[in-house]
């Protein structure tokens, strides 16, 4: 559940597209978050820079914005209004290894980086 002011962002079109897929999302270790220049900045300060630990395998069932009238009570408990969205998706599993990212996508690997500045 999430609220974004104004315009529906074209994200959510686009995830709304994906209805039956599975995509991964990212999974942030928020303890390790930091802003530029290398500053800690866990919650709830807001990082420049999150620590990506893995990747949640997510099935897309629906979106909902808050003014359709298709919205799941039950699967979407939040404020309602027309600036709240709901992501309905299914837990699969879990990974560190993000594979390839999308079909016609090439595949960079996972590789160690190291960022000096």
């Amino acid at each position: 559940m999430c609220r974004s002011p104004g315009n529906r962002p074209n994200v959510f079109t686009a995830i709304d597209n994906l209805a039956g897929k599975v995509r991964l999302f990212a999974v942030n270790d928020p303890s390790k978050q930091i802003k530029n220049g290398g500053i800690p900045a866990p919650p709830p300060d807001t990082p420049d820079f999150f620590d990506i630990v893995g990747f949640v395998q997510m099935k897309i069932v629906d979106v909902w914005r808050g003014n359709d009238s298709q919205w799941d009570v039950a699967n979407c408990p939040g404020p309602r209004n027309t600036n709240a969205f709901c992501l309905h998706a299914i837990w699969l599993g879990y990974t560190t290894d993000p594979g390839e990212l999308c079909e016609n996508c090439p595949d960079f690997g996972v590789r160690a980086v190291k960022l000096s500045g």
